[in-house]
């Protein structure tokens, strides 16, 4: 029985470290799609 807590507790930490793993992803990729519209905006504007 102590063995098979051993595993939950470590797939539940696998858990947590995917986790937050995917939300700095989710916030890179926001930041980076942030940027490359600021940029595009500031090259249309410039035209004028």
């Amino acid at each position: 029985m102590g063995n098979q807590n051993k595993i939950q507790r470590s797939v539940e930490n696998l858990q947590e470290k995917h986790q937050s793993y995917v939300i700095n992803l989710d916030d890179i990729v926001k930041q980076w799609v942030w940027s490359k519209w600021n940029k595009t905006k500031s090259k249309s504007l410039s035209h004028f």
